[in-house]
Protein backbone atom coordinates (compact mmCIF):
# COMPACT_ATOMS: atom_id res chain seq x y z
CA UNK A 1 0.00 0.00 0.00
CA UNK A 2 1.26 3.35 -0.60
CA UNK A 3 2.59 5.87 2.27
CA UNK A 4 -0.84 6.13 4.55
CA UNK A 5 1.03 9.05 6.62
CA UNK A 6 0.11 11.69 3.14
CA UNK A 7 -2.51 10.61 2.33
CA UNK A 8 -4.65 10.57 5.74
CA UNK A 9 -3.50 13.99 6.32
CA UNK A 10 -5.17 14.69 3.01
CA UNK A 11 -8.04 12.89 4.19
CA UNK A 12 -7.96 14.39 7.37
CA UNK A 13 -8.56 17.48 5.83
CA UNK A 14 -11.16 16.83 3.80
CA UNK A 15 -12.88 14.93 6.38
CA UNK A 16 -12.98 18.92 8.39
CA UNK A 17 -14.28 20.76 5.27
CA UNK A 18 -17.26 18.23 4.97
CA UNK A 19 -17.91 18.72 8.60
CA UNK A 20 -18.02 22.54 8.41
CA UNK A 21 -19.78 22.32 5.22
CA UNK A 22 -23.64 22.43 4.72
CA UNK A 23 -24.81 19.01 5.73
CA UNK A 24 -27.66 19.07 2.76
CA UNK A 25 -26.35 20.71 -0.47
CA UNK A 26 -25.04 17.46 -2.19
CA UNK A 27 -26.75 14.74 -4.08
CA UNK A 28 -26.46 11.40 -3.40
CA UNK A 29 -24.26 11.33 -6.52
CA UNK A 30 -22.13 14.12 -5.04
CA UNK A 31 -21.54 12.71 -1.36
CA UNK A 32 -20.47 9.16 -3.61
CA UNK A 33 -18.22 11.05 -4.69
CA UNK A 34 -16.91 12.68 -2.38
CA UNK A 35 -17.08 9.94 0.81
CA UNK A 36 -15.75 6.87 -1.59
CA UNK A 37 -12.23 7.82 -1.34
CA UNK A 38 -12.56 8.47 2.29
CA UNK A 39 -13.92 5.65 3.17
CA UNK A 40 -10.98 3.72 0.93
CA UNK A 41 -8.75 5.26 2.77
CA UNK A 42 -9.96 4.72 6.52
CA UNK A 43 -10.33 1.33 5.26
CA UNK A 44 -6.22 1.02 4.55
CA UNK A 45 -5.54 2.85 7.74
CA UNK A 46 -8.01 0.53 9.41
CA UNK A 47 -5.85 -2.48 7.86
CA UNK A 48 -2.64 -1.33 9.03
CA UNK A 49 -3.59 -0.47 12.59
CA UNK A 50 -5.37 -3.57 13.59
CA UNK A 51 -4.45 -6.89 13.29
CA UNK A 52 -8.20 -8.26 13.44
CA UNK A 53 -9.52 -5.95 10.90
CA UNK A 54 -6.66 -6.88 8.77
CA UNK A 55 -7.22 -10.30 9.05
CA UNK A 56 -11.35 -9.56 8.57
CA UNK A 57 -10.29 -7.77 5.29
CA UNK A 58 -7.88 -11.00 4.26
CA UNK A 59 -10.72 -13.37 4.69
CA UNK A 60 -13.29 -11.54 3.10
CA UNK A 61 -10.23 -10.99 0.10
CA UNK A 62 -11.14 -7.76 0.03
CA UNK A 63 -9.09 -5.39 -2.65
CA UNK A 64 -9.37 -2.25 -1.00
CA UNK A 65 -8.88 0.06 -4.78
CA UNK A 66 -11.36 -1.98 -6.27
CA UNK A 67 -14.35 -0.87 -4.11
CA UNK A 68 -16.29 1.28 -6.72
CA UNK A 69 -18.79 2.26 -4.44
CA UNK A 70 -20.39 2.58 -0.94
CA UNK A 71 -22.78 -0.30 -1.49
CA UNK A 72 -19.41 -2.35 -2.12
CA UNK A 73 -17.64 -1.68 1.60
CA UNK A 74 -17.92 -4.75 3.87
CA UNK A 75 -19.88 -4.09 7.27
CA UNK A 76 -18.01 -5.06 10.09
CA UNK A 77 -20.30 -7.92 12.03
CA UNK A 78 -21.61 -6.56 15.31
CA UNK A 79 -20.13 -9.65 16.63
CA UNK A 80 -16.39 -8.41 16.44
CA UNK A 81 -17.58 -5.21 18.62
CA UNK A 82 -18.25 -7.28 21.19
CA UNK A 83 -14.96 -9.67 21.53
CA UNK A 84 -12.42 -7.78 19.74
CA UNK A 85 -10.57 -4.63 20.53
CA UNK A 86 -11.23 -2.45 17.29
CA UNK A 87 -9.30 0.35 18.24
CA UNK A 88 -7.54 1.64 14.98
CA UNK A 89 -6.33 4.84 15.84
CA UNK A 90 -3.12 5.27 17.02
CA UNK A 91 -2.45 6.92 20.63
CA UNK A 92 -4.72 7.51 23.85
CA UNK A 93 -8.68 7.07 23.58
CA UNK A 94 -11.09 9.55 24.61
CA UNK A 95 -13.21 6.90 25.54
CA UNK A 96 -15.33 3.94 24.72
CA UNK A 97 -19.26 3.65 23.55
CA UNK A 98 -20.81 0.52 24.91
CA UNK A 99 -24.00 -0.37 23.55
CA UNK A 100 -27.14 -0.99 25.56
CA UNK A 101 -26.91 -5.32 24.91
CA UNK A 102 -30.87 -4.98 24.45
CA UNK A 103 -30.25 -7.95 22.85
CA UNK A 104 -27.62 -10.08 24.58
CA UNK A 105 -25.55 -9.76 27.51
CA UNK A 106 -22.24 -8.34 25.90
CA UNK A 107 -22.59 -4.67 24.81
CA UNK A 108 -20.58 -4.10 22.26
CA UNK A 109 -17.17 -1.34 22.74
CA UNK A 110 -16.50 1.39 20.09
CA UNK A 111 -13.47 2.98 20.79
CA UNK A 112 -13.34 6.58 20.48
CA UNK A 113 -10.10 8.69 20.06
CA UNK A 114 -9.98 11.97 20.52
CA UNK A 115 -10.18 13.40 17.07
CA UNK A 116 -12.95 11.45 16.55
CA UNK A 117 -14.78 12.87 19.80
CA UNK A 118 -14.38 16.22 18.16
CA UNK A 119 -15.37 15.58 15.11
CA UNK A 120 -18.73 14.10 16.88
CA UNK A 121 -19.65 17.19 18.37
CA UNK A 122 -18.93 19.73 15.55
CA UNK A 123 -20.62 17.55 13.13
CA UNK A 124 -23.70 16.94 15.21
CA UNK A 125 -23.99 20.91 15.81
CA UNK A 126 -23.83 20.71 12.01
CA UNK A 127 -26.69 19.24 11.42
CA UNK A 128 -28.80 20.38 14.53
CA UNK A 129 -28.66 24.01 13.16
CA UNK A 130 -30.76 22.74 10.13
CA UNK A 131 -33.39 22.14 11.97
CA UNK A 132 -33.14 23.84 15.45
CA UNK A 133 -31.49 27.38 14.19
CA UNK A 134 -31.44 29.67 16.66
CA UNK A 135 -30.46 30.17 20.50
CA UNK A 136 -29.81 27.59 23.15
CA UNK A 137 -33.35 25.68 23.93
CA UNK A 138 -34.35 24.24 27.71
CA UNK A 139 -33.79 20.28 26.90
CA UNK A 140 -35.77 18.14 28.69
CA UNK A 141 -34.11 14.65 29.19
CA UNK A 142 -36.18 11.49 29.15
CA UNK A 143 -33.28 9.90 30.79
CA UNK A 144 -31.63 10.25 34.22
CA UNK A 145 -28.86 11.37 34.79
CA UNK A 146 -26.54 8.73 35.14
CA UNK A 147 -26.90 7.54 31.86
CA UNK A 148 -24.82 10.49 31.38
CA UNK A 149 -22.40 9.94 34.13
CA UNK A 150 -18.30 11.32 33.43
CA UNK A 151 -16.26 8.49 32.71
CA UNK A 152 -13.90 6.94 30.26
CA UNK A 153 -16.57 4.38 29.70
CA UNK A 154 -20.16 5.95 28.26
CA UNK A 155 -23.51 4.44 26.88
CA UNK A 156 -24.78 5.23 23.10
CA UNK A 157 -27.90 6.86 25.59
CA UNK A 158 -25.08 8.60 27.23
CA UNK A 159 -23.42 9.82 24.07
CA UNK A 160 -26.93 10.61 22.66
CA UNK A 161 -27.91 13.19 25.67
CA UNK A 162 -24.35 14.31 26.10
CA UNK A 163 -24.17 15.14 21.84
CA UNK A 164 -27.75 17.07 22.30
CA UNK A 165 -26.59 18.87 25.05
CA UNK A 166 -24.69 21.10 22.97
CA UNK A 167 -27.64 23.10 21.83
CA UNK A 168 -29.12 23.20 25.79
CA UNK A 169 -29.47 26.19 27.65
CA UNK A 170 -30.62 24.47 30.88
CA UNK A 171 -30.91 19.98 30.79
CA UNK A 172 -33.01 18.81 32.94
CA UNK A 173 -33.86 15.10 33.50
CA UNK A 174 -37.58 13.39 33.91
CA UNK A 175 -36.35 10.61 35.70
CA UNK A 176 -34.00 9.58 38.53
CA UNK A 177 -31.86 5.97 38.70
CA UNK A 178 -33.07 4.21 42.03
CA UNK A 179 -31.06 0.97 42.61
CA UNK A 180 -30.52 0.69 38.31
CA UNK A 181 -34.63 1.32 37.84
CA UNK A 182 -35.72 4.78 35.78
CA UNK A 183 -38.33 6.55 38.69
CA UNK A 184 -40.46 9.18 36.81
CA UNK A 185 -39.66 12.73 38.39
CA UNK A 186 -43.04 14.43 38.44
CA UNK A 187 -42.24 17.29 40.17
CA UNK A 188 -39.66 18.22 38.09
CA UNK A 189 -41.19 17.79 34.27
CA UNK A 190 -44.20 19.70 35.74
CA UNK A 191 -41.57 22.99 36.66
CA UNK A 192 -40.31 22.10 33.39
CA UNK A 193 -43.39 22.86 31.31
CA UNK A 194 -44.28 25.77 33.93
CA UNK A 195 -40.69 27.65 33.21
CA UNK A 196 -40.53 26.96 29.66
CA UNK A 197 -44.32 26.49 28.23
CA UNK A 198 -44.44 28.94 25.86
CA UNK A 199 -40.83 28.76 24.50
CA UNK A 200 -39.75 26.34 22.38
CA UNK A 201 -38.16 23.70 23.67
CA UNK A 202 -36.38 20.68 22.74
CA UNK A 203 -36.50 16.51 24.39
CA UNK A 204 -34.80 13.75 23.33
CA UNK A 205 -34.90 9.84 25.01
CA UNK A 206 -34.30 6.35 23.65
CA UNK A 207 -37.13 4.69 22.18
CA UNK A 208 -38.20 2.39 24.32
CA UNK A 209 -38.08 4.73 27.47
CA UNK A 210 -40.25 7.07 25.81
CA UNK A 211 -42.88 4.47 25.14
CA UNK A 212 -42.78 1.60 28.29
CA UNK A 213 -41.63 4.43 30.98
CA UNK A 214 -42.36 8.37 29.74
CA UNK A 215 -45.60 8.23 28.71
CA UNK A 216 -46.85 5.31 30.67
CA UNK A 217 -45.72 8.52 33.39
CA UNK A 218 -47.67 10.73 32.13
CA UNK A 219 -50.64 9.16 31.61
CA UNK A 220 -50.51 8.21 35.34
CA UNK A 221 -50.22 11.41 36.29
CA UNK A 222 -52.72 12.86 33.91
CA UNK A 223 -49.95 15.14 32.39
CA UNK A 224 -49.63 16.65 28.77
CA UNK A 225 -47.42 18.86 26.87
CA UNK A 226 -50.21 20.65 24.74
CA UNK A 227 -48.05 20.00 22.36
CA UNK A 228 -49.64 21.67 19.18
CA UNK A 229 -50.40 18.91 16.15
CA UNK A 230 -49.61 18.61 11.95
CA UNK A 231 -52.01 16.12 10.68
CA UNK A 232 -50.90 15.46 6.70
CA UNK A 233 -53.18 14.45 4.10
CA UNK A 234 -51.35 12.71 1.26
CA UNK A 235 -51.86 13.33 -2.57
CA UNK A 236 -52.29 10.80 -5.10
CA UNK A 237 -55.00 12.02 -7.69
CA UNK A 238 -57.36 10.82 -5.15
CA UNK A 239 -56.84 6.85 -6.21
CA UNK A 240 -53.22 6.50 -4.43
CA UNK A 241 -50.55 7.19 -1.71
CA UNK A 242 -50.05 6.29 1.51
CA UNK A 243 -49.55 8.09 4.76
CA UNK A 244 -46.04 6.38 5.60
CA UNK A 245 -44.25 7.79 1.88
CA UNK A 246 -40.85 9.03 2.49
CA UNK A 247 -41.99 11.99 -0.12
CA UNK A 248 -45.11 12.77 2.63
CA UNK A 249 -43.69 12.82 6.46
CA UNK A 250 -39.86 13.07 6.36
CA UNK A 251 -40.13 16.73 5.41
CA UNK A 252 -42.69 17.60 7.96
CA UNK A 253 -41.03 15.55 10.54
CA UNK A 254 -37.28 16.76 9.88
CA UNK A 255 -38.78 20.62 9.95
CA UNK A 256 -41.99 20.13 12.65
CA UNK A 257 -40.42 18.01 15.25
CA UNK A 258 -37.46 20.15 16.48
CA UNK A 259 -40.46 23.14 16.92
CA UNK A 260 -41.95 20.88 19.10
CA UNK A 261 -45.03 19.86 16.72
CA UNK A 262 -45.90 16.57 16.81
CA UNK A 263 -46.78 14.90 13.12
CA UNK A 264 -49.04 12.66 12.67
CA UNK A 265 -49.96 11.40 8.80
CA UNK A 266 -53.29 9.82 7.85
CA UNK A 267 -54.18 7.89 5.29
CA UNK A 268 -58.37 7.45 3.69
CA UNK A 269 -60.03 5.40 1.25
CA UNK A 270 -59.38 5.46 -2.14
CA UNK A 271 -60.97 5.48 -5.49
CA UNK A 272 -62.81 3.05 -6.72
CA UNK A 273 -63.66 2.46 -3.71
CA UNK A 274 -65.44 5.56 -2.63
CA UNK A 275 -65.42 9.27 -4.26
CA UNK A 276 -63.58 12.75 -3.18
CA UNK A 277 -66.43 13.70 -0.35
CA UNK A 278 -66.54 10.53 1.11
CA UNK A 279 -62.60 10.69 1.23
CA UNK A 280 -63.15 14.13 3.04
CA UNK A 281 -65.05 12.15 5.37
CA UNK A 282 -62.56 10.21 6.32
CA UNK A 283 -60.06 12.66 6.52
CA UNK A 284 -62.67 14.18 9.46
CA UNK A 285 -62.86 11.22 11.17
CA UNK A 286 -58.87 10.88 11.19
CA UNK A 287 -59.17 14.37 12.79
CA UNK A 288 -61.67 13.35 15.63
CA UNK A 289 -59.44 10.35 16.32
CA UNK A 290 -56.03 12.55 16.79
CA UNK A 291 -58.36 15.01 19.14
CA UNK A 292 -59.67 12.11 20.76
CA UNK A 293 -55.92 10.74 21.60
CA UNK A 294 -53.77 14.32 21.27
CA UNK A 295 -53.30 14.35 25.22
CA UNK A 296 -52.22 10.48 25.05
CA UNK A 297 -49.58 11.73 22.79
CA UNK A 298 -48.89 15.20 25.03
CA UNK A 299 -50.59 16.78 22.23
CA UNK A 300 -53.60 19.62 22.38
CA UNK A 301 -56.99 18.80 20.87
CA UNK A 302 -57.66 22.19 19.59
CA UNK A 303 -54.61 23.35 18.70
CA UNK A 304 -54.30 21.04 15.56
CA UNK A 305 -53.49 22.26 12.03
CA UNK A 306 -54.69 20.07 9.09
CA UNK A 307 -52.01 20.28 5.73
CA UNK A 308 -52.72 18.57 2.28
CA UNK A 309 -51.18 17.95 -0.42
CA UNK A 310 -52.38 17.93 -4.06
CA UNK A 311 -55.79 15.53 -3.84
CA UNK A 312 -55.01 15.78 -0.11
CA UNK A 313 -55.04 19.41 -0.42
CA UNK A 314 -58.23 19.26 -1.92
CA UNK A 315 -59.78 16.86 0.74
CA UNK A 316 -58.63 19.03 3.90
CA UNK A 317 -60.15 22.57 2.13
CA UNK A 318 -63.31 20.85 1.43
CA UNK A 319 -63.48 20.50 5.75
CA UNK A 320 -62.29 23.51 5.63
CA UNK A 321 -65.05 25.45 3.43
CA UNK A 322 -67.42 23.21 5.34
CA UNK A 323 -66.85 21.67 8.66
CA UNK A 324 -70.01 20.13 8.77
CA UNK A 325 -68.45 17.28 6.82
CA UNK A 326 -65.61 16.95 9.68
CA UNK A 327 -68.39 17.48 12.77
CA UNK A 328 -70.42 14.99 10.93
CA UNK A 329 -67.52 12.81 11.38
CA UNK A 330 -66.81 13.53 15.41
CA UNK A 331 -64.37 16.44 14.67
CA UNK A 332 -64.38 19.61 16.76
CA UNK A 333 -63.22 23.28 15.33
CA UNK A 334 -59.32 22.67 14.54
CA UNK A 335 -56.65 25.71 14.54
CA UNK A 336 -56.13 26.17 11.00
CA UNK A 337 -55.23 24.54 7.29
CA UNK A 338 -52.49 24.50 4.90
CA UNK A 339 -53.27 23.27 1.24
CA UNK A 340 -49.94 22.45 -0.58
CA UNK A 341 -50.49 22.80 -4.63
CA UNK A 342 -54.35 22.01 -4.97
CA UNK A 343 -55.63 22.84 -8.44
CA UNK A 344 -59.03 21.64 -7.27
CA UNK A 345 -60.75 24.56 -5.09
CA UNK A 346 -63.62 24.71 -8.11
CA UNK A 347 -63.97 20.85 -9.81
CA UNK A 348 -66.88 22.57 -11.83
CA UNK A 349 -64.57 24.67 -13.75
CA UNK A 350 -62.18 21.77 -14.22
CA UNK A 351 -64.61 19.54 -15.46
CA UNK A 352 -66.33 22.02 -18.10
CA UNK A 353 -63.29 22.96 -20.06
CA UNK A 354 -60.44 21.09 -21.04
CA UNK A 355 -58.80 19.20 -18.65
CA UNK A 356 -56.07 16.51 -17.71
CA UNK A 357 -57.58 13.31 -18.32
CA UNK A 358 -56.50 12.06 -14.33
CA UNK A 359 -59.93 13.83 -13.22
CA UNK A 360 -62.14 11.93 -15.64
CA UNK A 361 -62.21 8.72 -13.59
CA UNK A 362 -62.34 10.48 -10.18
CA UNK A 363 -65.16 13.05 -11.18
CA UNK A 364 -67.03 11.54 -14.04
CA UNK A 365 -70.32 12.96 -15.33
CA UNK A 366 -71.85 13.93 -12.47
CA UNK A 367 -72.35 17.39 -11.65
CA UNK A 368 -73.35 16.49 -8.19
CA UNK A 369 -70.12 15.42 -7.45
CA UNK A 370 -68.94 17.83 -9.12
CA UNK A 371 -69.98 20.90 -6.61
CA UNK A 372 -70.00 18.67 -3.47
CA UNK A 373 -66.36 18.41 -4.66
CA UNK A 374 -65.61 22.09 -4.77
CA UNK A 375 -64.24 23.83 -1.67
CA UNK A 376 -65.16 27.16 -3.60
CA UNK A 377 -68.29 26.46 -3.92
CA UNK A 378 -69.23 24.85 -0.60
CA UNK A 379 -67.54 27.62 1.53
CA UNK A 380 -70.43 29.72 2.56
CA UNK A 381 -68.92 31.54 5.70
CA UNK A 382 -65.11 33.05 6.33
CA UNK A 383 -63.16 29.46 7.25
CA UNK A 384 -60.44 29.12 10.38
CA UNK A 385 -57.35 30.45 8.63
CA UNK A 386 -55.94 29.20 5.95
CA UNK A 387 -52.37 28.94 4.12
CA UNK A 388 -53.21 27.92 0.56
CA UNK A 389 -49.43 27.32 -0.99
CA UNK A 390 -49.75 27.40 -5.21
CA UNK A 391 -47.41 26.43 -8.22
CA UNK A 392 -47.10 28.72 -10.73
CA UNK A 393 -45.90 25.55 -12.96
CA UNK A 394 -48.88 23.56 -12.81
CA UNK A 395 -52.33 24.50 -14.46
CA UNK A 396 -54.95 25.93 -13.05
CA UNK A 397 -52.86 25.81 -8.78
CA UNK A 398 -52.73 29.63 -8.60
CA UNK A 399 -55.94 30.77 -9.98
CA UNK A 400 -57.71 28.27 -8.52
CA UNK A 401 -56.23 29.40 -5.20
CA UNK A 402 -56.56 32.55 -5.79
CA UNK A 403 -60.27 32.30 -6.83
CA UNK A 404 -61.10 30.41 -3.54
CA UNK A 405 -59.31 32.98 -1.49
CA UNK A 406 -60.90 35.83 -3.30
Amino acid sequence: MENLTDLMESIDQQIDELINEDQYQYTDAEKEQKLLPIVRAQLKSHYQNNAHVRSWLDKLKIDIDAIKSLADVPVLPTQMFKYFDLQTSVGELQRTLYSSATTSQTPSRIPISKLTARRQSKALLSIIKNFIPGKRRPFLVIDSEASNKASAGITARGAAIRGFSIIAKEQVYAFDDVDGKLVFNKERVVDFFERYGDQPVFSMGFTFIIWSEFLKAMREHNLSFNAPELVMVHGGGWKRGDKAASGVVNNKVAHYLPLGYIVVSTNYRLYPDVDPVTEAGDVGSALAYVQAHAAEWGGSATDIVLMGHSAGANLVSLLAADPTIASDAGAAPWRGTVALDSAAFNVVTIMSGPHLPLYDPIFGTDTQLWRDSSPTLRLSAPPAPMLLVCDSGRANSCSQAKAFAA
